[in-house]
C-alpha cells in the first residue's frame, strides 16, 4: 500500500501529474514549482 505522501497527484496549476508531498500540509509541484499549503491532500478542481 502506498502512503498518501508518496503518491503523485495532478497539479491544478499546470495540469501535470507531478505534485508531491514535501511535508505535513505542504505540497509542491515538480513541473511548475508552485507550493500549496494548509491542505491534507491536493484538491481536485471542479
Amino acid at each position: 500500500m502506498i502512503k498518501r505522501s508518496e503518491k503523485i497527484y495532478t497539479c491544478f496549476f499546470c495540469g501535470r501529474t507531478k505534485i508531491r508531498n514535501a511535508a505535513l500540509g505542504i505540497w509542491q509541484s515538480g513541473s511548475c514549482k508552485k507550493i500549496v499549503t494548509g491542505v491534507s491532500r491536493p484538491a481536485i478542481p471542479p
